[in-house]
């Protein structure tokens, strides 16, 4: 996952939190998937596509797999960028990379999220609509693409 196979990026600034600190006195792996959340979220709502739009949509992305590679701790009080994009899209799911990148420019940790589309009522898989598709700049699926 590299940042020259990508959709559109969006990033956010984070600062590591006392509550973010695990008893080894470095971020937890719990705030690491919870700042891959945040910044998904954030890249949706830049987008125009908050809850409520997901709602009006009727369907709406889950988290169905996290794949992380932690490769730096880090530390209260560090200054993190959280980059993330759609690194391919299917039929009713895509991929989404994210890479946390400290200060120095190094990266910190890497993650490859698997999103599924679901209806928001029955909770079954879909097809993403192309309003979605559109905003985030992915690619139309593949003819009989997989539809899970």
């Amino acid at each position: 996952m590299t940042l020259e196979s990508s959709f559109s990026t969006h990033a956010i600034t984070i600062v590591v939190a006392d509550a973010d600190i695990d008893e080894l006195g470095h971020a937890s792996n719990i705030a690491y998937v919870r700042w891959i959340q945040d910044v998904a979220i954030a890249h949706s709502t830049a987008v125009g596509l908050d809850f409520e739009a997901y709602r009006r949509l009727g369907g709406v992305f889950f988290v169905r797999r996290h794949e992380v590679d932690y490769l730096r701790p880090v530390l209260r009080g560090d200054r993190l960028e959280v980059r993330t994009w759609i690194d391919s899209a299917m039929a009713a799911k895509c991929k989404r990379a994210t890479e946390i990148i400290n200060e120095a420019g190094t990266v910190v940790a890497r993650a490859m999220t698997t999103w599924g589309y679901v209806e928001i009522t029955s909770g079954r898989p879909v097809r993403i609509p192309e309003a979605v598709r559109s905003a985030f700049g992915m690619r139309p699926p593949i003819s009989g693409g997989d539809a899970s």
